[in-house]
C-alpha cells in the first residue's frame, strides 16, 4: 500500500472516530495530503516522507526559535507514524563502510558517490546531517 493510500484510509478512520483526536488527525492529514499532491499526481512514498519531515522540521524550528509549537504532541505522533524507522549511527557507519569496501572507494572525492548510494538505497531512513558526518569520518579514517 502506498503511503498516500494509508493517509487516505487514516483520514476516513479519523472521520469515523468523531473524537478530538480524530478531528486533529483529519486536519493534519488533510494538510499533509494536500501538500503531497500539489503537483496533481499521486505522490511517491519518498515525496510523502519528505513532506512529513518538512512539517516536523518546521515545527522543531518554530519551537527552537520562538518557543511556540506549531504541532501538538498528538500531531507529532501521527506524523512520526508515517516515517520509516531511522538508522542509528552504528548501522549507518556499517552500511557506509560496507559500500566503501565493496566499491573500492578511497577518499573525500568519493563522498558524493556514497551519499548518492545512501539516498537511492536507504532514502528517508537516516538523518542527512548524521550521514554526512559518518561518511566524512569514515573516509578520513582511510587516509
Amino acid at each position: 500500500m502506498k503511503l498516500i493510500e494509508k493517509i487516505n484510509a487514516d483520514i476516513i478512520a479519523a472521520y469515523k472516530a468523531r473524537t478530538a483526536e480524530g478531528n486533529e488527525a483529519k486536519a493534519l492529514l488533510g494538510v499533509l495530503k494536500g501538500a503531497a499532491t500539489k503537483v496533481n499526481k499521486i505522490p511517491e512514498d519518498a515525496e510523502v516522507i519528505a513532506e512529513v519531515k518538512k512539517m516536523i522540521k518546521t515545527h522543531n524550528k518554530s519551537v527552537a526559535e520562538h518557543n511556540v509549537p506549531t504541532l501538538t504532541e498528538g500531531e507529532l505522533a501521527i506524523l512520526d507514524g508515517y516515517l520509516p524507522s531511522q538508522m542509528d549511527e552504528a548501522t549507518l557507519t556499517s552500511v557506509v563502510s560496507e559500500f566503501i569496501v565493496s566499491e573500492g572507494l578511497s577518499g573525500p572525492k568519493d563522498m558524493g558517490r556514497i551519499m548518492g548510494h545512501l539516498k537511492g538505497a536507504y532514502g528517508g531512513q537516516y538523518d542527512g546531517k548524521m550521514a554526512s558526518n559518518v561518511v566524512k569520518s569514515t573516509l578520513a579514517s582511510l587516509l
